[in-house]
């Protein structure tokens, strides 16, 4: 009987914090390709965006949080789900854009704000990722309160979508992304006034754009002050 030779065990090597954040630089980079993508029609690019985000983000062992920054590193918050809701007409991170004469579409807010209120205060990553930022639809179009956080919007595109579970529809990002989940706009002209138009676009991709770019500027202003907590050595 011939003998069976042993596999050697596997080595690991610990990676350093100078491989770690040159893998933070390409991740950095290719996200915002992808946003940028995204921004100019490649609808796709939404799913490599949840990709970058969960390697940074959400995987077993995230990128801030084998940098040791994820207690440390505060998000640009651009969510407006605190503010009042009577005078504030975009729904989380996102607004709807009214095309004159055309309709309206969901948009990510990118850097606007709603005129006349405050902008919310960068925020610690658990508060910024996990607190409930986005409304569901209902028979009547939405319920403006918040109920799915940005880990669960993005963890249902990338599972939904992306290819990690393609079987029956999830309720939850049904509810998010159903034709009711809409404003209506209309126009009055010389003519009179228009039928009420439908917004286009899905609201779940301009919110994981807006997240993306929340992530970005995070990274551009507060990667530095993060790391010198730490007391690690950053060079851009």
């Amino acid at each position: 009987m011939a003998s069976r030779h042993k596999k050697p065990n596997s080595r690991i090597t610990a990676r350093s914090d100078a491989n770690i954040i040159e893998s933070l630089h390409k991740q950095f980079e290719s996200l915002n390709k992808s946003c940028l993508g995204y921004d100019a029609g490649d609808e796709i690019e939404i799913l490599n965006v949840c990709a970058r985000l969960r390697v940074i983000l959400d995987t077993g062992s995230p990128i801030i949080q084998q940098l040791g920054i994820s207690k440390i590193l505060l998000f640009r918050d651009t969510s407006t789900h605190r503010l009042d809701n009577d005078r504030n007409i975009c729904i989380a991170n996102i607004q709807c854009v009214i095309i004159p004469g055309v309709g309206a579409k969901w948009s990510p807010l990118y850097d606007d704000w709603p005129k006349g209120h405050a902008r919310v205060e960068d925020q610690p990553f658990k508060n910024w990722w996990n607190d409930h930022i986005m409304p569901r639809s209902v028979e009547d179009g939405f319920d403006r309160t918040p109920i799915y956080s940005r880990r669960d919007i993005v963890r249902f595109a990338a599972n939904q979508e992306g290819g990690a579970h393609l079987g029956q529809l999830e309720t939850d990002f049904d509810e998010l992304t159903r034709d009711n989940f809409t404003a209506e706009v209309a126009f009055r002209g010389p003519s009179g006034e228009t039928p009420f138009i439908p917004s286009q676009g899905n609201p779940v991709y301009a919110c994981i754009r807006q997240i993306g770019h929340e992530v970005l500027q995070t990274l551009d202003k507060n990667l530095r002050a993060a790391l010198n907590a730490r007391s690690v050595v950053y060079r851009a």
